[in-house]
């Protein structure tokens, strides 16, 4: 063969930087055209599997966001795993990220920054997840035209991927075999150390919510426990907050027991698989996100701690239906509400405490104004805004009534 074949000075730092430059190019021409009802998510293939990190989508104001996956943050451990997930979420924000005031964490540009964001994402997927080689990324574009990777994989690096087989179920000889087999798939998962503690394995999502995973006294089976509340609530509230939330979660169950309220999530294991655990979590994490937090904000109002907002930061929903009533209130009724939303009593209630911040602050700057002598054309201004939210939110306490009764409904 000739030299001419080979290149031994081949800078492959500037290949990847080549790779990641045409992952930002690719992005920015593609939100450039991005329409509403359609998305486009990155995940990271590198431990055999499809985790999700992040998804861009088009707000009904026409700006681009950049939304983090629940899964770009796995689940912690160990203290010193949370300290580090905690580092690293701090990390991202002070790259320019925010966290709303329902937990999600986004970044979000006007129609003329699509190369801002661009360039954003992929710093953080860098610097923030640490992923060196860019072609353990997949982007899933369905409304777009096919992409493929730069590269493929080296044969050595494919060689280190677990191969697709199928997974066999297992029967657990006991309990303890059963808790081990779940601590073996969850360290698999998540590449981190699993230890098992006084017969529970023990973890804690970025969002504080802390986890037990044990193996139920009654039968094979896994449980997925959580304190939503500490001693023993009213029974009509409680009764309430069951009947509500099991439509939205039927899967988890609010059991009181020792003087405390638990959000439980069986997993049924008399014949053990790996795949089974792993959806379970998947579907357990979803509901630390979006779900205990309002069962907890029910039970005990003053712990969940409520975050300044601003117009730009309310929730897609919550706008659309603002919009909606400012152009013509006789179109927006508390069963055109509840309706629109499935009758999401949870969402419908943290709308109205939103409002009721949004109404407070109009309040304030309404004040602000007439006492520092400001024209009466600007204090007119501020008064019609919070006249118009405040019936709105008489609308939407309605619906959040409306939305509760039919999930009773449903339930009975």
């Amino acid at each position: 063969m000739g030299e001419s074949e080979f290149d031994d000075n081949i800078d492959f730092d500037a290949c990847a930087e080549l790779e990641w430059g045409a992952l930002v190019q690719r992005l920015e021409g593609r939100l450039a055209t991005l329409e509403r009802e359609e998305f486009v998510e990155i995940a990271r293939t590198d431990s055999g599997g499809h985790r999700p990190l992040l998804a861009f989508t088009k707000t009904g104001s026409g700006r681009l966001r950049c939304t983090i996956s629940g899964a770009a943050f796995p689940v912690s451990f160990t203290p010193d795993e949370y300290r580090a997930m905690r580092a690293r979420y701090a990390a991202l924000i002070d790259l320019g990220w925010r966290e709303l005031r329902d937990g999600t964490t986004i970044n979000e540009v006007g129609k003329r920054s699509v190369g801002e964001l661009a360039s954003a994402v992929v710093r953080a997927l860098r610097e923030v997840w640490e992923i060196e080689d860019r072609s353990v990324l997949d982007v899933h574009d369905p409304f777009g035209p096919k992409f493929e990777k730069p590269s493929k994989p080296s044969p050595r690096r494919a060689a280190d991927l677990p191969s697709k087989r199928a997974t066999l179920g297992v029967v657990p000889r006991d309990a303890a075999h059963l808790l081990e087999m779940a601590r073996r798939t969850l360290a698999e998962d998540s590449g981190d150390s699993v230890e098992i503690d006084d017969n529970a394995i023990r973890f804690t999502t970025l969002g504080g919510v802390y986890t037990k995973l044990l193996v139920s006294p009654q039968a094979m089976r896994l449980e997925f426990c959580t304190i939503l509340a500490h001693g023993t609530p009213d029974m009509d509230l409680l009764g309430a907050v069951v009947a509500e939330h099991s439509s939205r979660w039927p899967e988890i169950s609010v059991v009181v027991t020792k003087g405390h309220v638990f959000g439980v999530r069986a997993v049924e294991a008399s014949v053990y698989c790996s795949a089974n655990l792993l959806q379970a979590l998947a579907a357990w994490l979803e509901y630390c996100h979006d779900g205990s937090i309002d069962i907890v904000e029910q039970f005990s109002p003053e712990m969940v701690a409520q975050k300044d907002i601003s117009p730009d930061e309310l929730p897609d929903g919550l706008s659309k239906m603002m919009a909606k009533f400012a152009e013509d209130p006789s179109t927006t009724t508390p069963d055109s509400i509840m309706r629109s939303c499935r009758a999401n009593a949870p969402m419908l209630r943290r709308y109205a405490r939103i409002c009721g911040t949004l109404i407070d602050e109009r309040l304030g700057m309404e004040q602000y104004a007439i006492a520092h002598g400001y024209p009466d054309s600007q204090v007119e201004r501020c008064r019609q805004r919070r006249v118009e939210i405040e019936r709105f939110l008489s609308v939407l306490l309605d619906a959040v009534t409306l939305a509760a009764e039919h999930n009773v409904a449903w339930n009975g």
